[in-house]
């Protein structure tokens, strides 16, 4: 869907709210893969101004599971140090799964990992 598509749609439906996927943004070609910037979905919201948008975008940043707490956060909530930290991006989580490593249970529940292998090394 073109950039601000999603906005007129919300607005036509009177839908205020939506996730953005990171797949609407245009992407960096290298020689083998795409890329996209970490938070290239919300900064395509700032061509547009409110008007525009007819909407309120709500932006967030990464969440990761914290070490200390025991528990998923964001660096705005939690002081931790990146070492105190488990992020793994999508890439890293895909790939394991098309290995057949599950990924960690602080990622997502066992259960959930061992249908999501399953479905990914067909």
């Amino acid at each position: 869907m073109a950039r601000g598509n999603y906005s007129k749609l919300e607005k036509e439906h009177r839908s205020p709210q939506s996730i953005v996927a990171i797949a609407e943004n245009q992407s960096v070609k290298t020689s083998r893969k795409t890329f996209y910037g970490t938070y290239d979905a919300q900064h395509i919201f700032e061509e547009f101004t409110p008007e525009e948008l007819a909407i309120q975008p709500i932006k967030f940043e990464h969440a990761f599971y914290c070490k200390r707490t025991a528990g998923m956060t964001t660096a705005k909530t939690s002081p931790i140090t990146p070492e105190e930290r488990i992020h793994l991006s999508g890439t890293k989580v895909r790939n394991m799964l098309r290995n057949g490593q599950t990924p960690p249970q602080e990622f997502t529940r066992p259960e959930i990992a061992e249908i999501l292998v399953q479905a990914m090394s067909k």
